[in-house]
This record gives structure tokens, C-alpha cells and sequence, in this order.
């Protein structure tokens, strides 16, 4: 984000650290409003585990004077070996009282990373934990509202986040379970080469068990613990801070968590999908005014695939969740990476869930393999849809005009003549001119 030197308060003779942001931040109109929002937001956090902000302002480059602290990170220490349960969970416990400070500020800090904590041992104590940056990943999420793009670390991102949705308090409990994953282990539960891959594990690869990744660690309390932490479903993880460090606790003492009752969720096949996240007319709503009847017909195709399109996968699938779904069917590609029904069906998923970016990538990996999905009306609806959403319209007219080609004219043709929009326009002078 920019640049932080140690400085010093002259009249007091304090020593104070100024991180300088990165002149990207200010490149727009509304920044000093915002960043002085912030700002001033920030500097109310007052508690021993957050670094405190003690000035800000903007001299042609915004800054932001904070607390020195002296000490390492954890990401520094995790470099190392894996850490003692019970050293883990002490520093974790202070995370969680920082994060019970600001949510009850309505702060969320939206960046919880192993370098964002440091160990500080000016303070008297061992392991006393500051946590720094509390909400400018909020500045950085506010910039790239304007660029359409998703900003965060992606080896920490909440599913939420990294499909561009809303963070809340969950997402940083789930940010926070991947650092004690990472503390317990010295790795972190989704690694990639690419940094899209490793948000793609977060939407939808189940996370590796503790015991996995370090055979020395066998504590099922905090496996248990861990795992309702990576929940990909913020309601099916721990809801505050608060409730977080009782289970941790519990977990250390022996005594079984806590079982949270819910309604057991019906198959995603067969329930309308959730409404898109973003405004304006909406996939499903497309899906209404393509070709009149023609359109019910595909619309009630997705929700129920047909046994034609599902047949090899539905014992897998068969009295599972959506998500578990999802996990099962990216198991089974990873083990079969030709299966063009299963990538198809994780695209029904993946739309079901808004998750219009995934759906794309399945949906063209299954007609990657199995050309003959080129003509399923369905896929095709679904990915005209997805021409209305900008972010993500360049690669859904990829897919429709290199991948699907021919098939796909008629339903574009009658998309066009029921709602006349550009994004229609371009793909069927594309797909016209390649079809010459």
C-alpha cells in the first residue's frame, strides 16, 4: 500500500510511525473524503492489542501516523515451524479481543494476515500481540469499486471476498481461522502458484484437515474449530469474536464444542437461485425474457438439470448441500479432469450461488471436454446472462463466441430481440464474423 518510516513526535520526543500510501490511493475525486472517514474512524480503536492511529492527513501524499511498536510478525515466526497449540491460541485470543474492540465499533479490518500481527515485547509480557492496518483494506476495496477488481491478500480472502462480495465480521473470524491454520502448520490451507487459483480454493476446494499438513498435531478439538472457521457459508461459521474464543477455549480444556443446530438445507437443484449481489437486471431475470416461453423451458432446466446432462455424477451428489456438492464435484475433477458433466453441474452450482465469474470457468471446462454441451440450451442461457454483468462480460463473450460458436446464435438472436443491449450487440458481431 506504500511506505513506512519510523519518525518522531519533536515536542514530545516520541517515536511514532508514518506510512506514506501509495499515490494510487488519492488518484481519485472523492479519496480525501474517504480516507479522512477512515481515518478518523481508526483513530477511535483504543485497546492494547491494536496499534493505535495517532494523526492523518493529506500533503500531497496521504499519511497516517501510528503507534511505534517494536517486535517481529507472525509471518516472520511461522516462516520457521509450526507453533504450540497452546502458544497459537494465546496469540489467536488476542486477535479475536482486537476484532471484538472494532466489530463493536462497526470496524471490520478486512486484511487479518500473519504480517498484519505483531509480537511485541516492549510491553512487559510475551507474545503480547498489536494488530496493525485496522480498516484501510477498506480504502483499498473502496479503489477497487472503480477498477472492478477484487483487493485483498488471497491466501487469507473469505469466500466473500474473494467473489467480490461483502465483508463482514464472519469474514474476518474465516480470515482469522486461516491464520491459525497457518500458526498450527506453517503453511497455509489453499496454496497456488497464481493468485486466482488460490481464490478459487477459497470459493470452493474443501481445506485440508491440521493433521495433513503437520502429522506431529493431533487435536480434534481444534480441527473442529478450524473447520467451522473455513465454513465457505458465513452462517455456518462462528458468528462473532466472542463466540470464536469460547470454542478455542473449550477446545484446550477438552470439553466438546458447542452444536449449532440448523434446518437442513434442501438440494440446490431444486430451489430458485439467490438473487444476484449486484443491481440492474440480474441473470435469472434474463433468463425470463429470453425467447418468451423458450425461456421458462431453460430456466427450469438449470434448476433441474436433466439426467442426461447429470447421469455418473448423481450418487455423488445424492443428500448433499450445495456446498458439499461443490466440494464433491471439484474432488472428482481433480481426480477426473475430463468429466464434462460434473464441471457442468459445479457451473449450476456456481450460478445458483451468484457466483457468475466460477460458473464461467466450469461451464467452459465442460465444453472443453465434452463438445457436445456446445448445444445445451441451459449452459448457454447462463452464460448469455452473464454478458449483463461488466466484470466479467469479456470472458462469458469469450466462451460464447470461441468456445460455443454456432449453437449459440439462435439464443443470442432471441436474447437480442427481447432486450436490446450492446453487450448482445458486440457478441453477435463477433460471432458473426468468426462464423464467416
Amino acid at each position: 500500500m506504500g511506505v513506512v518510516y519510523r519518525g518522531e513526535r519533536v515536542e514530545l520526543g516520541r517515536p511514532v510511525a508514518i506510512k506514506f500510501l501509495h499515490a494510487a490511493f488519492s488518484g481519485h475525486g472523492d479519496f480525501r473524503e474517504r480516507f479522512e472517514r477512515e481515518a478518523r474512524l481508526m483513530s477511535r480503536l483504543a485497546h492494547p492489542n491494536i496499534v493505535s492511529v495517532i494523526d492523518f492527513g493529506v500533503d500531497g501524499t496521504p499519511y497516517i501516523v501510528m503507534d511505534f511498536v517494536s517486535g517481529e510478525t507472525l509471518q516472520h515466526l511461522v516462516e520457521k515451524r509450526p507453533m504450540a497449540p497452546d502458544r497459537a491460541v494465546r496469540i489467536v485470543d488476542q486477535i479475536l479481543a482486537a476484532l471484538t474492540h472494532a466489530h463493536e465499533r462497526g470496524v471490520i479490518h478486512r486484511d487479518i494476515k500473519s504480517a498484519n500481527v505483531m509480537l511485541s515485547s516492549t510491553e512487559g509480557a510475551i507474545d503480547h500481540v498489536r494488530l496493525l492496518d485496522f480498516g484501510l483494506a477498506k480504502l483499498r476495496d473502496a479503489e477497487a469499486s472503480l477498477t472492478d477488481a477484487v483487493v485483498g491478500t488471497p491466501s487469507y480472502m473469505s469466500p466473500e471476498q474473494a467473489s467480490g462480495g461483502k465483508a463482514d465480521r464472519r469474514s474476518d473470524l474465516y480470515s482469522t481461522g486461516v491464520l491459525l491454520f497457518e500458526l498450527l502448520t506453517a503453511r497455509k490451507p489453499f496454496v497456488g502458484e497464481e493468485a486466482l487459483a488460490v481464490l478459487q480454493m477459497h470459493l470452493a476446494a474443501a481445506p485440508p484437515r491440521l493433521a495433513e499438513v503437520n502429522p506431529e498435531l493431533d487435536h480434534p478439538g481444534l480441527e473442529a474449530v478450524v473447520e467451522r472457521c473455513l465454513a465457505k457459508d458465513p452462517d455456518d461459521r462462528y458468528q462473532t469474536s466472542g463466540e470464536l474464543s469460547s470454542a478455542l477455549e473449550r477446545a484446550m480444556t477438552g470439553q466438546p464444542p458447542r452444536l449449532i443446530t440448523r434446518p437442513a438445507p434442501a438440494r440446490s437443484a431444486r430451489v430458485a437461485p439467490r438473487a444476484p449481489r449486484r443491481s440492474g437486471l440480474g441473470p435469472w431475470t434474463l433468463f425470463l425474457l429470453i425467447a418468451g416461453g423458450a425461456a421458462g423451458a431453460a430456466y427450469w432446466t438449470t434448476a433441474r438439470p436433466s439426467s442426461a446432462v447429470v447421469a455418473g455424477v448423481d450418487d455423488l451428489i445424492a443428500g448433499r448441500s450445495a456446498d458439499e456438492e461443490i466440494r464433491a464435484l471439484n474432488q472428482l475433477l481433480r481426480r477426473d479432469p475430463e468429466r464434462g458433466d460434473a464441471a457442468r453441474r459445479l457451473g449450476d452450482l456456481y450460478i445458483a450461488k451468484g457466483w457468475s465469474a466460477e460458473a464461467l470457468a466450469a461451464y467452459a471446462r465442460a465444453v472443453k471436454v465434452a463438445p457436445r454441451l456446445r448445444k445445451d440450451r441451459a449452459l448457454i442461457a447462463n452464460v448469455i446472462a452473464s454478458l449483463d454483468d461488466p466484470a466479467i462480460e469479456d470472458r462469458a463473450r469469450a466462451l460464447l463466441v470461441n468456445q460455443i460458436g454456432k449453437p449459440a446464435l439462435a439464443q443470442l438472436r432471441a436474447a437480442r430481440g427481447d432486450n436490446p443491449r450492446a453487450s448482445i450487440e458486440r457478441t453477435l458481431a463477433e460471432l458473426d464474423a468468426r462464423l464467416r
